[in-house]
């Protein structure tokens, strides 16, 4: 059973200083998985994993005119995006890109790099995350393997923070907001409404634009594999349907800012539930073999019997 969780815990072997190389299968499809620390990275390095990221995110995201503005626009937005998540000059605490590939081809990022902000008068730790998944490869959960491995190299380095720590999200799909609320103790805002004033009064702060409600306008759209839209439509889960009353038009370029409190016992917990679900999922999936080969194992005798095999001549 660890051997098919190494991409959980086990430890990466490095083909270059700043990166760590493995392999990952998911529903019989093997990915290469680069997990990537920027502030390391060489300058062509750099260049080389901007340039990933930005084809993907031009793969992943509708063009800007399902906005309403043209594709040049929408471009521009997603290159100033990665640019800024890519300085290591105002993100040099933790700066992390997982990429995954089907041969050479890029197919999934997910990222995350942390500022310090000061808010009110005191410093916050803020990680920023993101995550992109061609809509072929959303069926194989990269984005729960690419944020367990990102959240787990952060918790190795700053397990415990001397200042308040919350990750600030910018969801433009309801996919990402239920895989944090199964993971989350505290989200805002949330169908939960168990956030303090505190959190609150941050979350104002941060996003001074985007009161309770209110999405964001990114000029680009979510889009979303057959099968993940159809799973989110009928969904009956509280998460996907209070984002899809509070964010309905994500597929049009709106995102819907989300702030998750990140205390060490937080940390804990969200580290313990996605081992939790993998190893939940790892049986389930051993289970249905298992029945798989007890079925064949009464199937395939009778397919000997067309050549007089002694034990197969009657079923």
């Amino acid at each position: 059973m660890t051997g098919a969780l190494d991409w959980l815990w086990g430890p990466c072997a490095p083909s270059a200083a700043a990166v760590q190389q493995r392999t990952v299968t998911r529903r019989g499809r093997t990915l290469r998985m680069d997990v990537i620390d920027v502030l390391r990275a060489d300058p062509e390095l750099h260049l080389r994993v901007r340039a990933q990221m930005l084809e993907i995110q031009s793969s992943t995201f509708a063009t800007a005119r399902h906005a309403g503005a043209d594709e040049a626009s929408g471009a521009a937005r997603l290159a100033s995006y990665v640019e800024d998540a890519l300085d290591t000059t105002t993100h040099g605490w933790f700066n992390t890109a997982v990429m995954f590939f089907d041969g050479d081809r890029p197919v999934g990022c997910v990222h995350a790099f942390v500022g310090l902000v000061n808010v009110a008068g005191r410093r916050v730790e803020i990680i920023h995350t993101s995550s992109n998944v061609l809509p072929q490869f959303q069926c194989l959960g990269l984005t729960v393997v690419g944020f367990t491995r990102a959240a787990l190299l952060y918790a190795r380095r700053h397990l415990f923070a001397p200042h308040p720590r919350f990750n600030l999200q910018l969801n433009m799909s309801p996919v990402t907001y239920y895989f944090t609320h199964r993971r989350a103790r505290c989200v805002y805002p949330s169908h939960r409404n168990n956030a303090p004033e505190s959190m609150r009064a941050l979350y104002r702060e941060l996003c001074p634009a985007t009161p309770h409600g209110t999405a964001v306008e990114e000029r680009v759209g979510s889009r979303l594999e057959g099968r993940t839209r159809e799973w989110i439509t009928t969904s009956t889960d509280p998460a996907i349907r209070f984002y899809l009353r509070h964010n309905p038009r994500f597929e049009e370029g709106f995102g819907l800012p989300v702030l998750v409190r990140l205390e060490t016992a937080d940390f804990v917990h969200a580290l313990w539930t996605s081992a939790r679900l993998a190893l939940t999922k790892l049986r389930s999936s051993r289970s249905r073999h298992s029945r798989t080969d007890a079925h064949a194992s009464v199937v395939l005798p009778t397919q000997g019997a067309s050549h007089g095999h002694p034990s197969c001549t009657r079923r």
